[in-house]
């Protein structure tokens, strides 16, 4: 008999499969502000999966980005329940 839900890892945070639709999903979706969106979209990051795998240090590394704008990205990922790497609840 077939397994009806599996888990992923994600940077060492489970994702139940019903979830991946989060992590597919982009992130203009995510509401963000004009400055945070060009940091992300500027370093090649263009869905949420591809965010949740980059560390607060990483993104401070990028170029126009400081602690608001990281401070901001965090929010967001917070109210669909995801985290930076290394970050968890």
């Amino acid at each position: 008999m077939e397994e009806l839900w599996t888990v992923e890892y994600v940077w060492m945070q489970p994702v139940e499969v019903y979830d991946k639709f989060k992590l597919d999903r982009s992130i203009l979706d995510l509401g963000l502000s004009v400055r945070s969106r060009n940091i992300l979209l500027n370093s090649g990051i263009v869905t949420v999966r591809q965010l949740v795998e980059c560390s607060a240090a990483w993104l401070l590394d990028q170029r126009n980005a400081g602690a608001t704008s990281v401070a901001e990205i965090r929010r967001a990922l917070r109210d669909v329940n995801l985290y930076l790497y290394r970050e968890g609840p």
